[in-house]
C-alpha cells in the first residue's frame, strides 16, 4: 500500500498526465493523486496535451516522450518553450536511447523510464514536488554514454515529414496534415533524401529510428 504522502505539500500542485496508454496515464493519475497531487487533465497525444494546457494552465506536466504518430521531443521542445514556462517531468518507456539524450538536452524536470523500478518513480515525485530535478540511474546512463549518431540539423518541419514518411505516409496524406501542396512536400521529400544521404524508404524508416522519431 502506499502512504497517504511521501510529505506534506504546501500547496497542492496541479498536473497534466500525458500518455498514449490510457491504463499508463490512469495508473499514473492514481499515484499522483494518492502522493498529494492534483491530476487536472489526461492526454493522449501532443495535440490534446497542448489544449489541455491550455485550459487548465497546471504547474506540472508529466509526459511520455514517444507517441506513435507525432514526434515526442518536438513536442516537450514546444512545450518547455511555453511563455508560461511550466515544469515538465518525463516517464517513458521508449528503447530508444537517441531520442532520450534529445529530450535530455530539454530544459526538464527529470526523467524516469517505465522499466524502472516503482520506488525510483515515487523518489521522483518525491523529489519534484519540492522543485527540485531527479534524474533516474537510466537517465544518468544515457547522458554518459555517447551517442551512436550524429544528429543532422533538421528543421521542425523537417523532422515531421520525415516521421511522416517513415510511418508510411503518402505525400498527399502529409500534404493534407500539413497544410502543405503535394508539390512542396514532394520537394521536402527529396531534400531530405539528399541531405540525409538516404536512397531508399527503408533507410529512411531507420534514420526516423535512429533519431527517435519513431519506434519500431
Amino acid at each position: 500500500m502506499f502512504s497517504k504522502g511521501l510529505h506534506t505539500i504546501e500547496r497542492t500542485r496541479r498536473v497534466l498526465v500525458v500518455d498514449p496508454l490510457i491504463s499508463s496515464a490512469e495508473l499514473l493519475s492514481l499515484l499522483l493523486n494518492r502522493e498529494g497531487y492534483s491530476v487536472v487533465a489526461e492526454a493522449s497525444t501532443p495535440d490534446e496535451a497542448l489544449s489541455a494546457y491550455e485550459r487548465f494552465r497546471p504547474e506540472l506536466v508529466i509526459s511520455e516522450a514517444q507517441f506513435p504518430t507525432q514526434s515526442g521531443a518536438d513536442f516537450l521542445e514546444q512545450l518547455v518553450s511555453h511563455p508560461s514556462h511550466p515544469q515538465v517531468f518525463v516517464y517513458s518507456g521508449t528503447a530508444n536511447d537517441e531520442l532520450v539524450r534529445r529530450v535530455l538536452r530539454l530544459p526538464v524536470q527529470g526523467l524516469v523510464h517505465k522499466g524502472e523500478t516503482l520506488t525510483i518513480l515515487r523518489q521522483a515525485i518525491s523529489t519534484i514536488s519540492r522543485n527540485a530535478s531527479f534524474f533516474s540511474p537510466y537517465a544518468n546512463r544515457c547522458l554518459r554514454e555517447p551517442s551512436s549518431t550524429s544528429a543532422p540539423n533538421l528543421s521542425a518541419r523537417e523532422r515531421a515529414i520525415l516521421q511522416m514518411i517513415a510511418t508510411g505516409s503518402s505525400s498527399k496524406n502529409i500534404a493534407s496534415q500539413l497544410f502543405l501542396s503535394p508539390k512542396t512536400v514532394e520537394h521536402y521529400r527529396k531534400n531530405l533524401m539528399r541531405k540525409l544521404k538516404l536512397d531508399s524508404i527503408s533507410a529512411v524508416t531507420l534514420c526516423a529510428v535512429r533519431l527517435g522519431l519513431v519506434e519500431v
